[in-house]
């Protein structure tokens, strides 16, 4: 299915991934438009993937969007994470992989294989 269907039928999933302390959930925080996430200089604030929904009011699309936060790549244990990472991928329309500052060789591998799931993919710069 297209992306204009899945805007269509209503609900589009978007996930946030990104290594740990990049500022995932600040980043949605900021597309929500209010600290609904819990943000800190503590790594690993988020533990497992969370849901919020929200209905953007000037896209003039009845959609909802799914925001996903997801915990850093690198914080929770290995198969674990694995197997929280493929479900929520396999779930997404669109992928937001949050860096911040030079890309590492993590952040790289990381990437590549999210890219092999052939989602759309949006490369997000923060705090920089």
């Amino acid at each position: 299915s297209t992306a204009l269907d899945k805007l269509n039928s209503g609900i589009f999933r978007i996930a946030v991934f990104g290594l740990v302390s990049r500022g995932k959930s600040a980043v949605l925080n900021a597309l929500l438009g209010q600290k609904i996430l819990q943000t800190g200089p503590l790594h690993g604030v988020t533990q497992y993937p969370r849901s919020i929904y929200w209905s953007p009011a000037t896209s003039g699309l009845n959609v909802n969007v799914e925001l996903i936060d997801t915990p850093g790549l690198d914080e929770v244990g290995g198969q674990l994470r694995e197997a929280m990472a493929r479900e929520v991928i396999e779930q997404a329309d669109l992928i937001l992989f949050v860096i911040a500052g030079d890309i590492t060789r993590t952040e790289y591998r990381a990437l590549a294989e999210l890219q092999a799931a052939h989602k759309p993919l949006i490369l997000v710069f923060n705090k920089t």
